[in-house]
């Protein structure tokens, strides 16, 4: 599973976008997805989602707390988990197509 958190005014996140989408299509039948949305209005968020192509699922929060729950601070953030469940990397800042492909790779062999 990659968990990522983002939000629509993010530069960073918005960099990395399109890449989440492209493994998504690429990976998506072997990896589950979710985006954590922090501090976004609802319909921003949508239409985030909606201009970068994104199909997974997403949930939203006003408040901070999903992401501090996950002890994290910022965004973007992303978290790689193999299929039992362990946190296998958490890449911090905005993914490069390599780290993805890297990451994505590792939990897969595991």
């Amino acid at each position: 599973m990659l968990v990522n958190t983002w939000a629509s005014w993010c530069g960073p996140c918005r960099e990395e976008a399109p890449l989440l989408a492209s493994a998504n299509r690429t990976y998506g039948d072997r990896v589950r997805f979710l985006g954590v949305d922090s501090l976004d209005e609802r319909g921003s968020a949508r239409d985030f989602m909606l201009e970068y192509g994104w199909t997974y699922p997403a949930c939203t929060t006003r408040a901070h707390r999903s992401a501090t729950a996950l002890g994290l601070l910022g965004q973007p953030v992303t978290l790689f988990y193999d299929a039992s469940g362990e946190l296998v990397d958490t890449w911090t800042g905005p993914l490069s197509e390599e780290a993805l492909d890297a990451n994505l790779h590792a939990i897969l062999a595991r």
